[in-house]
């Protein structure tokens, strides 16, 4: 059983969508084949992807309550790259970079 989170409002979306917690790029697209949504927090932002109602990819990166960056995709593999960027920042402390 997958831990997930519950989001309200995701652009694209309607009501709850459950995105379940993963820990790597590779982990959240062969989670996002089975659901609407992924994210992954850390101590440092969050990484949420999603695919909304007419089937386009979503992303952002969140870092205490602001959003960094976002983007739209025309493909997993797309995202798979973006994912390479943003899912380690979660975790890592901008101060000290």
């Amino acid at each position: 059983m997958l831990h997930c989170a519950e989001f309200d409002g995701l652009e694209g979306t309607t009501g709850i969508v459950e995105a379940p917690f993963v820990s790597s790029p590779t982990e959240a697209i062969r989670v996002l084949r089975k659901y609407q949504a992924i994210t992954v927090a850390g101590d440092f932002g969050s990484t949420t992807a999603w695919r909304d109602y007419n089937g386009k990819l979503k992303a952002n990166f969140q870092r205490w309550c602001v959003v960094v960056d976002e983007a739209e995709f025309k493909s997993l593999r797309k995202l798979t790259e973006w994912l390479k960027i943003w899912v380690p920042a979660v975790h890592q402390n901008p101060e000290t970079e």
